[in-house]
């Protein structure tokens, strides 16, 4: 394997963050990476923004794809966080070739993606991390009874396997040539109309076609806001198969629900949430620095050339 291939989608309002989960992945591994970015309505000064992060990691190739509205067409967003876009996902299989490793927006990398991508992922056509907040809500009696309803409702998803198999869509690895080769595979994963039938849209259509043909993953690669410990926890809990891919560490670090850590925090949430968040926020300044430091270099050095151009002409 010579090369590995990553996946992103955004809108304006989330690209920053989004840059930053490209530029961490790219930054941490050992191969060179072919970054399919799939962004609907950027501005000018993004796209160019884009363009310059790539300029800062030549080895690192990108694949612009324009999201158009009719993509779209028949989706019912269901929450206020979470975008449409992140419905782009449903079209990579249709659009790439080989495994790509999808990842949400609000993610960042801290280790080297590469192992993902051999793994032998037997007759699973993607692999995915157990969903912590479904796990946490099953492994309590207090929250089982509280939340009735919601644990039911992931019961009758994944039907028949059990709740704890649901996973968590922010991190996949997608053998697409596999699914294309899948009967009619494609296009149930890219009808709207089907997947606004669930509660969390693609993420619960996901868990509902691929049930039985995921491969799970150790939390370290899909790990919510750095609590690596409380996964495997939680997970203990439950019989898995054998949990492929488990590291020391977090590799992965994931930031699902409404808050996120470039918002601005209450008290409370920032200090309970303290090093993690720092350690996000600093990762995220420096990032986002390079790809302006690139960008100021290559517009002196344009600047630069005009202005010897502009001589020569004149002598």
């Amino acid at each position: 394997m010579s090369q590995i291939k990553i996946a992103l989608a955004t809108d304006s309002n989330a690209f920053q963050p989004t840059m930053v989960a490209m530029l961490s992945a790219i930054r941490y591994a050992s191969k060179p990476v072919h970054v399919y970015f799939f962004a609907h309505n950027l501005t000018v000064s993004q796209i160019e923004q884009l363009h310059n992060a790539f300029a800062t990691h030549p080895s690192a190739q990108l694949h612009f794809y324009e999201l158009t509205d009719a993509m779209f067409e028949g989706a019912i967003q269901k929450s206020s966080y979470i975008s449409l876009v992140t419905l782009a996902r449903m079209y990579i299989p249709k659009l790439v070739k080989g495994k790509v490793l999808y990842l949400d927006g609000d993610t960042i990398t801290f280790g080297d993606v590469t192992p993902l991508f051999e793994l032998n992922m037997g007759s699973a056509l993607i692999a995915a991390v157990p969903d912590t907040f479904v796990l946490g809500l099953i492994s309590s009696d207090q929250w089982r009874r509280k939340y009735s309803a919601r644990v039911q409702y992931f019961t009758n998803l994944m039907r028949p396997k059990a709740p704890h198999h649901y996973f968590n869509a922010g991190v996949l690895l997608i053998d697409c040539d596999r699914i294309r080769a899948n009967g009619n595979m494609t296009s149930q994963m890219t009808d709207m109309v089907a997947a606004s039938n669930f509660e969390l849209l693609d993420q619960d259509y996901l868990n509902f076609l691929f049930k039985d043909r995921v491969l799970l993953l150790d939390p370290s690669w899909n790990c919510f806001w750095g609590r690596l410990r409380r996964a495997r926890k939680y997970m203990r809990n439950f019989s898995y198969p054998h949990i492929s891919a488990k590291e020391q560490c977090t590799q992965i670090m994931h930031f699902p629900g409404s808050k996120k850590p470039w918002h601005r925090l209450s008290l409370w949430t920032f200090a309970k949430r303290y090093w993690v968040v720092r350690q996000y926020r600093r990762l995220y300044r420096e990032l986002l620095a390079e790809v302006t430091k690139s960008s100021y270099a290559v517009a002196c050095t344009v600047s630069i050339s005009q202005k010897s151009n502009s001589n020569r002409i004149g002598s």
